[in-house]
């Protein structure tokens, strides 16, 4: 009964070791494709929010000027309620959506283009953390 359970316990053994080596096998060759498409992830998705928060602050800004210089048309004075509450309601606007843009605001594609390994070992480093 002993021996028979060394001789499984012995068989278990080679069976885990070969697999271990099998598998470290696999992710070295698969290591480098996954490094590349894990930098054109982060570069793509980077890329989108920048490309996104840059558009939506100039769409923002236009609308803002475009909204000002009507109502300035339309207003006799200078204390005009309707020009002086519509100045506040878009500049308010202007000014949520300008947080909302560089909370967006992303230069980690740049980075990637530049210098990928320090994005690696940087994203690394967030990992062990």
């Amino acid at each position: 009964m002993d021996e028979n359970l060394n001789t499984i316990v012995i068989e278990l053994i080679k069976e885990s070791i070969s697999t271990i080596e099998k598998s470290k096998e696999f992710v070295s060759d698969q290591l480098p494709d996954i490094v590349q498409q894990l930098l054109y992830w982060y570069f793509m998705s980077s890329l989108t929010k920048f490309i996104f928060s840059i558009s939506i602050l100039f769409i923002s800004i236009y609308l803002a000027v475009r909204i000002n210089t009507k109502i300035y048309k339309k207003a006799d004075t200078i204390f005009d309620d309707d020009m002086f509450g519509s100045l506040i309601i878009t500049t308010l606007g202007l000014l949520c959506i300008l947080v909302f843009s560089v909370k967006m605001f992303t230069l980690t594609w740049l980075q990637i283009y530049i210098a990928p390994k320090v994005f690696l070992i940087e994203y690394i480093n967030t990992l062990i953390k």
